[in-house]
């Protein structure tokens, strides 16, 4: 959400969760932010 703020706010909103659960099931390098 911090990148996206004001690009697609309703995507952010709705891509916010669904980035939270993989990042945290795959735990990437996307995790490094």
């Amino acid at each position: 959400i911090d990148k996206c703020n004001g690009e697609g706010e309703g995507e952010s909103m709705a891509t916010g969760p669904l980035l939270k659960k993989v990042a945290t099931r795959k735990k990437t390098k996307k995790s490094s932010k």
